[in-house]
């Protein structure tokens, strides 16, 4: 199973710079959320082609992660934790390990159309600094979107206001 879970990472786009990390640590110097967790970010390399699954979906820093890159920049062989974290986010979302944050946003895309309602007030305020009002949304494309490229099912998204 361990190997089986490695190289599905290994096949997915990002995935592929995961065996190529020899656990020095240095992305760990420049990332912001180590310091606030107890993960750091070469281990998730050494956790994903140790077949630690279970660990790595449930982590911290699958999804405290910002995406930031320092740790590639940093990184002496290249190995793009970033894109490694993006790979097994999708993985756990393929899964139903989807962080509940996520799951509000889709909410509310379905509901709005956007992840913020834009009412007059915000539009008044867009004026004030000279930008032209927010454009409507077609919420019913967007939904017809959502139901066909299964999206709005797999948060459990399915009516109008939101959950079923």
């Amino acid at each position: 199973m361990e190997k089986e879970f490695m190289d599905k990472l290994v096949g997915l786009p990002g995935g592929e710079t995961l065996l190529h990390c020899f656990q020095c640590g240095i992305c760990t110097s420049s990332c912001p959320v180590a310091e606030e967790i107890d993960l750091k970010p070469h281990q998730v390399s050494k956790m994903a082609a140790l077949g630690f699954e279970d660990l790595l979906m449930s982590s911290k820093l699958l999804w405290d992660c910002t995406l930031c890159y320092m740790c590639t920049e940093r990184c002496p062989k290249q190995v793009s934790i970033a894109e490694i974290i993006t790979a097994l986010r999708n993985v756990a979302f393929r899964e139903g390990m989807i962080h509940p944050a996520y799951k509000l946003q889709v909410e509310l895309i379905f509901k709005l159309g956007r992840i913020y309602e834009v009412t007059d007030f915000e539009n008044e305020v867009r004026a004030d600094m000279g930008l032209p009002p927010a454009p409507p949304v077609k919420v019913e494309e967007v939904r017809r979107i959502m139901k066909e490229t299964s999206l709005a099912q797999s948060v459990g998204v399915t009516q109008e206001g939101g959950k079923p």
